[in-house]
């Protein structure tokens, strides 16, 4: 199965230690988005916002998408997904918007 597949499955399990192996071979801005989504289905909020902060040190720019499936996955563990990003001083800058769900 080639390696996007394998991303895709991971994402839709919630298999975050495979997802996060494969953003390590495949350090692309998709990758990281499928991973955050693979750690909110596996209840690893905390990994989601590890995530979002590794991206600019492999070159990318968190964008409206990446702040969305941080709170997701924040969420689906009860946690207040925007004020865990505050926490920890992950904010958008004043070029991105996003949608909360409701």
């Amino acid at each position: 199965m080639e390696a996007a597949a394998r991303l895709r499955a991971a994402e839709r399990s919630g298999d975050w230690p495979l997802a996060l192996a494969l953003v390590d071979l495949h350090p692309e801005k998709v990758a990281y988005h499928r991973a955050i989504s693979a750690c909110g289905r596996g209840r690893r909020w905390q990994l989601s916002l590890q995530m979002l902060r590794a991206m600019p040190r492999r070159q990318l720019r968190p964008d409206v998408i990446s702040y969305n499936r941080v709170i997701s996955a924040c969420e689906r563990t009860g946690e207040d997904g925007l004020e865990k990003m505050e926490n920890n001083r992950l904010v958008l800058d004043s070029t991105q918007y996003f949608h909360v769900p409701v």
